[in-house]
């Protein structure tokens, strides 16, 4: 998952029960060692915060 750096603070990827299961400060996380499951995409820039749903399959 990539996002446009010139805007990007940070990134954190939350699992359902609301635990911290990635997170970085790069343009984009590999997510590919985490279980199948619902996860919660957490994404700062120019103080805002974005979350998105997503299901790793």
């Amino acid at each position: 998952m990539g996002v446009d750096s010139k805007y990007f603070d940070g990134i954190k990827i939350y699992n359902v029960k609301g635990q911290v299961v990635k997170s970085g400060n790069e343009s984009s996380i590999d997510v590919s060692d985490l279980t199948r499951g619902l996860y919660i995409l957490s994404v700062e820039s120019n103080n805002k915060t974005v979350n998105k749903r997503f299901i790793k399959q």
